[in-house]
């Protein structure tokens, strides 16, 4: 098969035919589905059985090879383990977008002396860019484990800034004097954590929600 051929198959701009996919099909030792991705490709080192044995098998085998075989098999595999690293360090250095939250560490606004819609008052902090964290008016942190497993102490959840929420989603809260991560229940603010009461709401409580939760922050 010629080469300008393969490149036409490539791109597109020519139709692979029964009798051309037949030959691809054996050239690589797939099947016809597999080529066309109607199946997995084959695992070309299933057929391996690298047990303690062959193992030493294949040590004898390598050393039995010339020195100047040796030493090119080795360059070689050093060669492949240096690319496999640098492209792991490269990743793992690779820094990730940031965006800037107002951030609260108090998740209740009487402690911290200002309200949690008073932006300017707020500290800066840099977190991983997500769309979530655009949409997010502010950053609390978690205090405690009554969220769990939804959330837990420590947790950076970002605020996206409503002043009523459906029942069943998460909110920020202020009732009565005390601040609170929960899910609004109607009548209630209710914990995750089975081993924490549910806070009853009454007609004459004071409260206001400052916001739904729409995410936990990663920081960079």
């Amino acid at each position: 098969m010629q080469y300008s051929a393969c490149r036409e198959y490539e791109s597109g701009d020519r139709n692979l035919g029964m009798s051309a996919a037949i030959k691809f099909a054996d050239f690589y030792g797939v099947t016809i589905d597999c080529l066309v991705g109607r199946e997995p490709a084959p695992d070309p080192f299933g057929d391996y059985d690298l047990t303690d044995a062959t193992e030493d098998e294949m040590i004898e085998a390598f050393l039995a090879l010339p020195s100047k075989i040796r030493a090119c098999i080795l360059d070689i595999m050093a060669q492949l383990g240096g690319v496999v690293e640098s492209s792991r360090a490269a990743q793992a250095e690779e820094p990730k977008p940031t965006w800037t939250v107002c951030y609260s560490e108090d998740a209740v606004f009487a402690g911290a002396g200002y309200a949690l819609d008073e932006y300017e008052r707020m500290e800066k902090l840099e977190v991983v860019d997500t769309p979530e964290a655009r949409r997010a008016a502010f950053a609390v942190r978690v205090s405690g484990d009554s969220m769990e497993p939804s959330y837990s102490d420590g947790d950076i959840v970002l605020v996206q800034q409503v002043e009523q929420i459906e029942q069943g989603q998460i909110g920020v809260f202020f009732a009565n004097g005390s601040g609170y991560i929960k899910e609004y229940g109607g009548d209630r603010l209710i914990s995750h954590n089975p081993k924490y009461n549910d806070i009853q709401l009454h007609s004459s409580d004071i409260m206001r929600c400052f916001g739904r939760i729409i995410g936990v922050a990663e920081l960079p």
